[in-house]
């Protein structure tokens, strides 16, 4: 039985990342979870909340592809974490993501061995610092959304992923 639910979410999710519309993967998703609305299950972020993330960022990570150093984001916090909040409460309600935040520098990084082989480097991704924050916050909600869910209805087990875009995976994977 087991397999069986882990399969049916695995594909699905999987179609719904290979058919490209994002809508419809949402759609799914608050089925799942009982609701009814696009975004019930997502809450209006606060601006609080924003300038305390932006307040402990860490200035020695690497800046993405829209040049915006952390250090920055950082100094600047209490001035744009209005202005931030309020885009990603429009990309919550209207289920847009920016697509200059999806941009990544990819960097391969060497990881042992022979140094002329590709098979011994891992890319690693660098994103947008406001993506990640704009992730963290999204994950942190459907986290405790799931888990209430899983605990309550579903039964099943939900591991930490690192990443908001791994969430779904892990919900199913058990």
């Amino acid at each position: 039985m087991r397999k069986a639910k882990s399969k049916y979410f695995c594909d699905r999710i999987q179609t719904c990342s290979q058919s490209g519309d994002s809508k419809s993967g949402w759609a799914w998703i608050n089925t799942l979870l009982g609701r009814k609305r696009k975004n019930a299950n997502i809450n209006e972020l606060i601006i609080n909340d924003k300038v305390r993330r932006l307040q402990k960022l860490n200035i020695t990570k690497a800046t993405g592809m829209d040049g915006v150093p952390a250090k920055i984001l950082k100094i600047i916090s209490s001035l744009i974490a209005p202005s931030l909040t309020f885009i990603f409460n429009l990309s919550i309600r209207t289920g847009i993501y920016i697509d200059e935040w999806k941009l990544a520098r990819v960097i391969p990084i060497y990881k042992s061995d022979d140094k002329r082989k590709c098979e011994n480097y891992r890319p690693i991704s660098i994103l947008p610092i406001v993506s990640k924050i704009f992730e963290g916050e999204v994950f942190s909600q459907m986290y405790s959304v799931l888990n209430a869910q899983s605990c309550s209805t579903v039964k099943i087990p939900i591991r930490v992923p690192s990443k908001t875009w791994n969430l779904g995976c892990s919900y199913t994977n058990v």
